[in-house]
């Protein structure tokens, strides 16, 4: 699978600087371990915009360096997206934290990556002062590459 670090894919994510605060916050809380969590939104072709975000249990094997959502949480999830189809909070992707890392994809995070959703990588030992654009990436798999997108965080994402 190829990663491209140029954005690509014609994918533009919006997310609400409060998310990205409230996300660090909770990979900061949960240090050492690596946080994770399913973010949710909704998006169309080109647009993917962050309305909020779920903090999950890490169920993996060694959670200080690894995660693994827990997957009663995603069907969950799942199930109510199919209740509610027209809902702004819809699973749309996952984040999780490195945290003796960068916020760049590892191997694992290149093989686990779901297509068509969107992961994002917070690097929290770096951010606990506040946001700086080059400790959060986005990620985006189409099914044959995955692309890395910075996060460029907004007063508020753009709702409809």
């Amino acid at each position: 699978m190829n990663v491209s670090s140029k954005q690509e894919s014609a994918l533009t994510v919006h997310i609400g600087n409060d998310l990205l605060i409230r996300i660090v916050g909770q990979a900061n809380r949960d240090l050492p371990i690596e946080t994770c969590g399913m973010l949710l939104g909704y998006r169309d072709r080109t647009i993917a915009t962050v309305t909020a975000f779920a903090p999950c249990r890490n169920v993996a094997p060694d959670r200080l360096v690894a995660y693994e959502i827990d997957p009663d949480a995603i069907l969950k999830q799942i199930r109510a997206d199919s209740a509610e189809p027209e809902s702004n909070k819809r699973l749309i992707g996952f984040y999780h934290s490195h945290p003796t890392g960068s916020a760049n994809l590892s191997p694992h995070d290149i093989s686990a990556a779901w297509p068509d959703m969107l992961q994002l990588i917070v690097s929290p030992s770096t951010n606990r002062t506040g946001l700086t654009q080059n400790r959060f990436k986005f990620f985006w798999h189409n099914g044959d590459s995955v692309y890395a997108m910075d996060v460029v965080p907004t007063a508020n994402p753009c709702l409809h």
